[in-house]
């Protein structure tokens, strides 16, 4: 059974995180970072694969989400801190990371800051830097939305986060079928099945549990400056990225993988935003774990019928 009680970790400096652990106990370790706006209990949706391949999966929530303490004025270069500091708390030497969606962003930063203590590196369906000019340049049509993400008053992107978290504590269910709503068939099948619907909404719950001000940080963090830049980093990193997804658009995959230095790219044409880490989950954690199984780099993938 996955162990998702919250354990408190709390490193030198006093300060409060949430983390659950998923997969097999005394497996590889394998800190997961998950999306915007969600929390640790995202990780249970990949506890199964992530026992079959023998993985300690350590999923943390980034603060001001779930369990973890609000850190006024964070940034990206102090999430690998964060997660160094946790990772001795375990008594972990080295480890591999893997960022979803919007924990892409945090999972680079590790890759950056801190590749002496990584295995392997793995973004899946992430956000890449929305401040670079090259990139917005290269979103078409209503692709084109992410470049407000950097030209919006900050203070109105609070009032929808507000509302979200409401929802997301009184009627997360709810809530998780109006997101459905705007997703296309591929994607919207998929986070609506029985087995993962109703944990989709529960890290939801969890993830607004304190309020919105972690969701609040996160999409002005997404809207500034990273803090280096993707060709300085220097550990390999694996991404996998659906061509079909309507969320995080698959330039942003091309974009990273062309960027940084080491990366390995997986294209999979028939999957979106959703569908891709739910359904390929196992093939991606062992693409983590054993990368001589992985195909080759800018693979389309096979087609689904």
């Amino acid at each position: 059974m996955a162990n998702d009680d919250t354990h408190i970790v709390l490193p030198k400096d006093g300060r409060r995180f949430g983390l659950s652990e998923f997969g097999a106990p005394k497996g590889k370790p394998l800190f997961y970072f998950h999306g915007f706006p969600g929390s640790r209990l995202e990780a249970r949706l990949v506890h199964e694969q992530a026992c079959r391949q023998q993985i300690r999966l350590i999923a943390v929530d980034r603060p001001g989400y779930g369990q973890s303490a609000y850190q006024p004025g964070r940034r990206l270069a102090h999430w690998p801190r964060d997660i160094a500091a946790i990772a001795d708390t375990l008594k972990l030497d080295r480890f591999s990371v893997l960022g979803v969606s919007g924990g892409a962003p945090y999972a680079a930063a590790c890759a950056r800051f801190m590749p002496e203590r990584l295995i392997t590196t793995g973004i899946v369906c992430g956000l890449a830097p929305l401040d670079d000019g090259e990139l917005l340049k290269r979103l078409k049509g209503r692709d084109r939305r992410f470049g407000w993400l950097k030209k919006l008053p900050r203070p109105l992107f609070r009032p929808p986060l507000l509302v979200a978290g409401i929802a997301a504590r009184q009627r997360p269910q709810g809530l998780l079928r109006l997101i459905a709503g705007t997703l296309p068939p591929w994607d919207r099948t998929v986070i609506m099945k029985r087995e993962i619907g109703p944990l989709l909404a529960s890290s939801l719950r969890e993830a607004f549990s304190q309020g919105s001000a972690g969701a609040f940080a996160d999409l002005c963090l997404y809207g500034e400056p990273w803090g280096f830049a993707l060709e300085e980093i220097r550990a390999p990193v694996l991404l996998w990225h659906g061509e079909r997804d309507t969320v995080v658009p698959c330039a942003m995959g091309r974009f990273l993988a062309e960027k940084i230095p080491n990366c390995r790219g997986i294209f999979l044409a028939d999957e979106g935003h959703f569908s891709l880490p739910l359904l390929q989950a196992e093939t991606i954690l062992t693409g983590l774990m054993n990368q001589d199984d992985l195909p080759p780099a800018d693979d389309t993938g096979p087609a689904r019928g």
